[in-house]
């Protein structure tokens, strides 16, 4: 067991060290799953260490509990790191610099209804754009992939880009 503890231990380490670096959360959430097994076998070493010396044997439903606990606090703190990617939010909330790429791509009218959503290593963007009325759909296919090209080319964590044309109104 001591041996399986060790392990674990630089297991745990190693998977977090390297979650943070890769922004994985599904490294981060094993780690501290693995911290929930580190924690669960030094409790069963130190029950059977108690019952060695004669302890009462209630010790081992105290024990139980706080493995239960240990194993529940786990779980809590993986559905705290990953509810944010799982609910979509959006990790990108500074839309300006978005709109601003948008706006330097020509025959662009206006950009709105931006949403971002994913990791933030993994980011979709959904976005309207109007062009001229008249615009053939050749050229706003063109604008579009532009678009697309121009976002991926600065913000290079964005994966996927879903452009919505839209006509603008004559002023």
């Amino acid at each position: 067991m001591l041996v399986t503890l060790g392990i674990n231990f630089w297991v745990m380490n190693f998977e977090y060290q390297k979650g943070r670096y890769l922004q994985s959360e599904i490294l981060i959430s094993d780690s501290l799953h693995t911290r929930a097994d580190i924690f669960t076998s030094f409790s069963v070493i130190i029950t059977l260490l108690a019952m060695k010396l004669g302890l009462p044997a209630f010790l081992d439903a105290i024990t139980t509990m706080v493995i239960a606990l240990f194993i529940g606090y786990a779980g809590y703190e993986i559905i705290r790191h990953n509810s944010a990617i799982l609910c979509d939010t959006a990790p990108i909330v500074d839309v300006k610099k978005i709109v601003d790429i948008v706006l330097g791509v020509p025959d662009v009218k206006t950009c709105h209804k931006i949403r971002t959503r994913g990791r933030p290593d993994d980011i979709y963007i959904d976005l309207h754009v109007q062009v001229k009325p008249d615009m053939h759909i050749d050229r706003a296919h063109k604008i579009s992939y532009a678009i697309e090209e121009a976002i991926k080319k600065t913000l290079p964590e964005v994966t996927d880009v879903v452009v919505h044309m839209e006509p603008k109104e004559r002023e």
